[in-house]
């Protein structure tokens, strides 16, 4: 009974970490703007290196990575291996559907990410290397989202299948990335998905 309560505090301490809108901060801070009202309205690094270039993307991308950190520290601290999952979990749904933000979040590309290579580094520098190619080979920064999503789902399912608490971690971070770009998936489907433009790693003082 304790270790369930535990389990459970260190989700909602990562739900209310994931919370945390690193996007919307630095827009505020680097440029005076909302990012939510310009751009495709994501708060997620990528709208933001579309806006504000490449500074403001990296401490975006930073501050998702880190906070989902922070909450797997947490979750292994209280909990072990398992309270770092759930921590990370936490942090993934607080992400995409904060409370404080009208559930309008990420899609957690980016704290699944940092997730990945904390708990399972060999799984996450590789799920990096299958976004950073496929982004590199298409210019398309969902597809390669996508991509290794799945890819790191399949990796977890084989590498520790027999593992319960691993398979639907792995299963449940992977369908709600691709659950976060189903708009992207139809867009890509329909041939109308916006591609990443590399002159876009350049600084921007405003949008």
């Amino acid at each position: 009974m304790v270790e369930l309560l535990k389990f459970l505090a260190i989700l909602v301490v990562g739900y209310l970490l994931g919370n945390f809108n690193t996007g919307l901060v630095v827009s505020k801070l680097q440029a005076g703007i909302d990012i939510r009202r310009h751009g495709s309205g994501n708060a997620g690094a990528t709208n933001i290196l579309r806006v504000l270039g490449s500074q403001s993307a990296l401490l975006t991308l930073l501050g998702d990575i880190i906070k989902g950190l922070i909450a797997i520290a947490i979750g292994r601290w209280l909990l072990g291996f398992p309270g770092g999952l759930a921590g990370a979990t936490g942090a993934i749904v607080g992400h995409c559907w904060p409370v404080f933000f009208g559930f309008k979040g990420g899609k957690g590309v980016a704290t699944t990410a940092g997730a990945l290579l904390y708990l399972f580094p060999i799984t996450g520098v590789l799920c990096v290397l299958v976004f950073v190619g496929v982004i590199i080979a298409t210019r398309y920064v969902s597809l390669g989202s996508v991509l290794a999503a799945l890819f790191g789902a399949a990796y977890l399912l084989t590498a520790h299948w027999g593992d319960p608490l691993i398979c639907c971690a792995a299963v449940l971070w992977a369908a709600i990335i691709l659950g976060r770009h189903h708009a992207n998936l139809k867009r890509l489907w329909g041939d109308t998905e916006r591609q990443l433009d590399f002159s876009s790693f350049k600084s921007k003082k405003k949008a």
